[in-house]
C-alpha cells in the first residue's frame, strides 16, 4: 500500500476577511494539482511544483501574479525546490520578468547550480525557454496600494511583520510513496529594497527536505532564516514519525521566544502530517490518496481553530497491521528512545560549548522523559505482572484444594464423627473375685491386688470398636486435587521466575549506579 500525500500553504499573515474565502478557495485549488500530479505518477518534486504554480498563478496569493512591490515598484520573486532522497536544490532569489519562479528553481535543480540570482536568474529562465514578461504584468491593484500605504508611513521590513501588513509567501511539499519533496515561493515583502532576498530561496530556512520528512515555511523572513526554521522542524521530526505538528510548534515557539518573529510551516513525515502557525490565518489543504483503498482524505483551514484536525495518528495505523510482529515495534520504540538520548547529550554539549541548537522545548522534554521512563520501567512491568499471575495461580490452586478436600472428606473426619457419636457412654464390665486369705491382707496389704482384678468381659463389649475406622482414597483419582496440584506448581514457578528476574534487575542498576 501506498499513501500519496501532498501539503499547501498559502502564508501566514492577517489575512482580511474579504480574502479569506478566495484564499482557501486557492489552497484547495493547488492542492488538488499537486495530488493530481502524484496520481499521474509524477515525482514528489515535480507535484510541488505543480501545486504552487496554481497559486503563482492567483493574484489572491502573493507569489509571481500578485507578488509584493519593491521600492521601485518592481516584482522581484524568489523560490526554491528541494528534492530530500538525494538533498537536491534549486533556487532563484530577485527574479524579473518570469511569472512562475518555482519553474525556474525546478530547471536549476537538473543544472550544475543550486541558486542563481538577479539578472543572471532572468537570463537563466530565458535559456531554458520560459516567456519574458512586463513587470506590470504581475502586478495587482491590491499590491499597489499596499505599496502607497507603507511608502506614506516609511516603514521597515520587520515593522510590515509586526503590524501583521505583510503578504506572505505560498509553499508545497509532496510525499509520491519513495521521498519528499518541498517548494516554497514569494514576492516577498511589500516595500523591500531591490535586491533584498528573505527566507524562501534558502534550503534549511524556506524549505528543507531529507528521507524522513520535508517542511515548507511562511512569515518574517529575517527571523526565519535565523532560526533556520525548516531544518529546525525537519530535524524535530526525528525518529518519531508521528510528531510532525509538535515539531512545527516547537520550531515556531522557538522563533517567537528567541528571535520574536512570527510565521508558519507545513510538514509531511510517512506516518503524519504537520502544519502551524501563531500569525492571525493562514490557509492550509492536506491531501491524501491511497492507492490500493483509491480513498482519498481533504482537510483544510485558515483559522487558529482549524489545527485541531491536524491529529492524525496514522502512525497507529501502520503498527497495527503490523501487530503480531512485536519484536519489530519493540525495535521501533528502542531506536527511538536512542534517538532522543543522543539528540539530548548533543544539546547539553551544544549548551556547554555556547554553541547554537541547545534549546529544548516543553514537549520535546516531556516526550523525552516520558520515553526514558517507559523505558527504564519496562522490566518491573513485566516482574510485576509474572508475580502477579503466579500469586493469582497460587491463590486458586489453594481454593480448588479446600474445596476438594471438602467434598471428598479425604481423612473421613465426618464418618468418624458419626461413629463416635454412636458410641455407649460406659462399657459393660464385670468385677470377678477370688478366695482371699485374710492374714496375707493384713500383713501384707498390697497382696490385694493379686485377689482382686477388674477384668473387662470381652464377650460383653464386642460392640465398642477397637479403632476408628479407616477410608482409603487415592488422590490421582481426583480430578479437583489433580488441578489444584498443577495450578500451584505453576504459581510457584512464576513467583521463583519473577523473584529471580528482579534480583538481576536490581543488581544492574546497582552497578550501574556505582559505575
Amino acid at each position: 500500500m501506498v499513501k500519496l500525500k501532498i501539503i499547501c500553504h498559502g502564508g501566514a499573515w492577517s489575512i482580511p476577511d474579504d480574502a479569506k474565502e478566495k484564499s482557501l478557495e486557492g489552497i484547495q485549488r493547488a492542492a488538488r494539482a499537486g495530488i493530481e500530479a502524484l496520481k499521474k505518477g509524477d515525482k514528489s518534486e515535480d507535484a510541488v511544483v505543480s501545486a504552487v504554480t496554481v497559486m503563482e498563478n492567483d493574484p489572491i496569493f502573493n507569489a509571481g501574479h500578485g507578488g509584493s512591490l519593491t521600492r521601485d515598484g518592481t516584482v522581484e520573486l524568489d523560490a526554491m525546490v528541494m528534492r530530500g532522497r538525494d538533498s537536491s536544490i534549486g533556487a532563484v532569489a530577485a527574479l524579473r520578468n518570469v511569472k512562475n519562479a518555482c519553474q525556474v528553481a525546478r530547471k536549476v535543480m537538473d543544472s550544475e547550480h543550486t541558486l542563481i540570482v538577479g539578472p543572471g536568474a532572468t537570463e537563466f529562465a530565458k535559456e531554458k525557454g520560459f516567456e519574458i514578461i512586463d513587470d506590470s504584468t504581475l502586478v495587482t491593484p491590491y499590491e499597489k496600494a499596499a505599496l502607497e500605504k507603507i511608502r506614506h508611513y516609511g516603514t521597515g521590513v520587520e515593522s510590515i511583520f509586526k503590524a501583521g501588513e505583510a503578504h506572505d509567501t505560498v509553499g508545497a511539499v509532496g510525499f509520491d510513496g519513495e521521498g519528499f519533496s518541498c517548494c516554497t515561493s514569494t514576492g516577498g515583502v511589500t516595500f523591500k529594497r531591490p535586491g533584498r532576498v528573505g527566507d524562501s530561496p534558502l534550503a534549511g530556512s524556506g524549505g528543507w527536505a531529507d528521507g524522513g520528512a520535508a517542511c515548507s515555511t511562511t512569515g518574517h523572513g529575517e527571523g526565519i532564516t535565523k532560526a533556520l526554521l525548516a531544518h529546525r522542524v525537519v530535524w524535530g521530526c526525528g525518529a518519531d514519525q508521528s510528531r510532525a505538528s509538535a515539531a512545527v510548534d516547537d520550531a515556531l515557539d522557538f522563533m517567537k521566544t528567541q528571535i520574536g518573529s512570527q510565521g508558519g510551516a507545513i510538514c509531511l513525515t510517512r506516518a503524519s502530517f504537520g502544519v502551524g502557525f501563531n500569525t492571525k490565518r493562514m490557509p492550509w489543504c492536506y491531501i491524501s490518496f491511497d492507492t490500493e483503498t483509491r480513498e482519498e482524505e481533504c482537510i483544510f483551514g485558515i483559522e487558529p481553530a482549524s489545527l485541531d484536525q491536524r491529529e492524525m495518528p496514522e502512525i497507529i495505523e501502520n503498527y497495527r497491521r503490523k501487530e503480531g510482529n512485536r519484536q519489530t515495534n519493540w525495535f521501533q520504540r528502542s531506536k527511538l528512545v536512542r534517538f532522543h538520548l543522543r539528540r539530548l547529550r548533543e544539546k547539553s554539549m551544544n549548551k556547554s560549548m555556547n554553541l547554537p541548537g541547545n534549546n529544548v522545548s516543553t514537549s520535546e522534554s516531556l516526550q523525552f522523559k516520558v520515553l526514558v521512563k517507559k523505558r527504564s520501567q519496562k522490566p518491573r512491568r513485566k516482574i510485576y505482572v509474572i508475580m502477579t499471575i503466579g500469586s493469582i495461580l497460587m491463590t486458586i490452586g489453594l481454593v480448588l484444594t479446600v474445596m476438594h478436600f471438602t467434598k471428598e472428606d479425604i481423612l473421613g473426619l465426618e464418618e468418624a464423627k458419626r461413629l463416635f457419636n454412636s458410641m455407649p457412654t460406659e462399657p459393660p464390665i464385670t468385677y470377678k473375685s477370688e478366695s482371699i486369705n485374710i492374714s496375707e491382707i493384713m500383713d501384707n496389704p498390697e497382696e490385694l491386688t493379686k485377689y482382686t482384678a477388674l477384668k473387662v468381659e470381652e464377650s460383653k463389649i464386642a460392640a465398642y470398636p477397637a479403632e476408628l475406622p479407616t477410608k482409603t482414597i487415592n488422590p490421582l483419582s481426583l480430578p479437583f486435587f489433580m488441578a489444584s496440584t498443577i495450578i500451584v506448581s505453576f504459581g510457584i514457578v512464576f513467583i521463583l521466575v519473577g523473584t529471580t528476574w528482579w534480583k538481576i534487575v536490581v543488581d544492574k542498576e546497582n552497578a550501574k549506579n556505582k559505575g
